[in-house]
């Protein structure tokens, strides 16, 4: 299932269509292949960490690649597909405004909290939770200064 799910997303990204949902959701199956395949079991082996860095078949932590799968996968959930997307036609054919004004509020850095809290919840539950705890101050934030 995960592999129809790898090979459908990145359709859905090559052609730009359901762009965001598509990079978030590959965002979060990285971080549940990382958390059950790549991240050591115990923590005295998060030594082997340094060793994983290096793409090989020796047993270590392994997270070259799905590091890069989000380096590669957040600027595309912040950003949007762009202008030589699906997603960018159907909204002008829509006649929505395919491009709205970035707005860096307190609701926009609360979202993207949630959104990086909820894949590190899967590898490191404590940071996960930090980062969830900072997305409910901001919307409370964020509510409470509209008021």
């Amino acid at each position: 299932m995960a592999t129809y799910f790898e090979i459908g997303g990145a359709v859905l990204l090559i052609f730009g269509l359901f762009t965001r949902f598509a990079a978030y959701s590959l965002l979060v199956l990285t971080f549940v292949a990382t958390a059950a395949v790549h991240w050591p079991d115990m923590i005295s082996m998060w030594s082997d960490l340094a060793k994983g860095y290096a793409i090989t078949d020796m047993g270590h932590g392994n997270f070259k690649l799905p590091l890069l799968f989000v380096v590669m996968l957040l600027p595309i959930i912040f950003q949007g597909p762009g202008k030589l997307s699906l997603d960018y036609f159907v909204a002008r054919a829509f006649k929505s405004d395919p491009m709205p004004e970035p707005l860096a509020d307190a609701y926009a850095w609360s979202i993207a909290l949630l959104a990086l809290g909820i894949p590190f919840a899967m590898l490191i539950p404590m940071f996960g939770a930090v980062l969830l705890a900072g997305a409910l101050a901001l919307f409370l934030f964020g509510r409470f200064a509209r008021a």
